[in-house]
Protein backbone atom coordinates (compact mmCIF):
# COMPACT_ATOMS: atom_id res chain seq x y z
CA UNK A 1 0.00 0.00 0.00
CA UNK A 2 1.31 3.18 -1.10
CA UNK A 3 1.70 6.14 1.65
CA UNK A 4 -0.23 9.55 0.93
CA UNK A 5 1.50 12.08 -0.54
CA UNK A 6 -0.34 14.72 1.48
CA UNK A 7 1.22 12.92 4.27
CA UNK A 8 4.16 14.44 5.53
CA UNK A 9 4.45 13.80 9.33
CA UNK A 10 7.14 16.85 9.62
CA UNK A 11 4.58 19.11 7.98
CA UNK A 12 2.15 17.59 10.86
CA UNK A 13 4.36 18.49 13.77
CA UNK A 14 5.64 22.08 11.99
CA UNK A 15 1.67 23.14 11.69
CA UNK A 16 0.91 21.64 15.56
CA UNK A 17 4.54 23.78 16.78
CA UNK A 18 2.85 26.69 14.65
CA UNK A 19 -0.79 26.15 16.56
CA UNK A 20 1.11 26.06 20.03
CA UNK A 21 3.02 29.15 18.92
CA UNK A 22 6.61 27.01 20.06
CA UNK A 23 9.35 26.49 17.55
CA UNK A 24 11.47 24.24 16.15
CA UNK A 25 14.48 25.96 18.44
CA UNK A 26 12.26 25.21 21.54
CA UNK A 27 11.40 21.26 19.84
CA UNK A 28 14.96 20.41 19.05
CA UNK A 29 16.42 21.81 23.03
CA UNK A 30 13.32 19.95 24.37
CA UNK A 31 14.62 16.52 22.32
CA UNK A 32 18.22 17.41 23.36
CA UNK A 33 18.91 17.69 19.56
CA UNK A 34 20.65 20.15 17.23
CA UNK A 35 18.45 22.42 15.27
CA UNK A 36 20.02 21.24 12.09
CA UNK A 37 19.48 17.63 13.29
CA UNK A 38 15.72 18.60 13.87
CA UNK A 39 14.93 20.44 10.41
CA UNK A 40 16.36 17.14 8.89
CA UNK A 41 13.82 14.92 10.62
CA UNK A 42 10.79 17.18 10.13
CA UNK A 43 12.31 17.17 5.83
CA UNK A 44 11.27 13.56 5.75
CA UNK A 45 7.73 12.10 4.84
CA UNK A 46 8.80 9.56 7.71
CA UNK A 47 10.33 9.84 10.93
CA UNK A 48 11.16 6.64 13.69
CA UNK A 49 8.68 5.46 16.16
CA UNK A 50 10.87 6.39 18.87
CA UNK A 51 11.61 9.88 18.04
CA UNK A 52 7.81 10.64 17.02
CA UNK A 53 6.75 8.70 20.77
CA UNK A 54 9.32 11.26 22.41
CA UNK A 55 7.65 14.39 19.97
CA UNK A 56 4.18 13.50 21.21
CA UNK A 57 5.00 13.42 24.73
CA UNK A 58 6.59 16.67 24.78
CA UNK A 59 4.03 18.64 22.74
CA UNK A 60 1.00 16.39 24.57
CA UNK A 61 0.08 15.67 20.76
CA UNK A 62 -0.95 12.05 19.22
CA UNK A 63 0.72 12.44 15.79
CA UNK A 64 -0.08 8.54 15.69
CA UNK A 65 -3.44 8.78 15.51
CA UNK A 66 -3.00 12.15 12.77
CA UNK A 67 -1.29 9.09 11.21
CA UNK A 68 -4.15 6.67 11.62
CA UNK A 69 -6.71 9.10 9.80
CA UNK A 70 -5.35 8.39 6.93
CA UNK A 71 -5.74 5.00 6.33
CA UNK A 72 -8.37 3.83 4.70
CA UNK A 73 -11.31 3.14 6.63
CA UNK A 74 -11.15 -0.46 5.59
CA UNK A 75 -8.41 -0.59 7.83
CA UNK A 76 -9.78 1.25 10.91
CA UNK A 77 -13.26 -0.72 11.11
CA UNK A 78 -13.90 -3.23 13.62
CA UNK A 79 -14.25 -6.89 12.21
CA UNK A 80 -16.40 -9.11 14.04
CA UNK A 81 -14.54 -12.83 14.34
Amino acid sequence: MKVPENLHIGKLIRQQLRKNKKTVIWLAKELGYSRVKLHRILRNHYIYSDDLWRISSIMKHNFFLDIANFLPTYLTEETEN
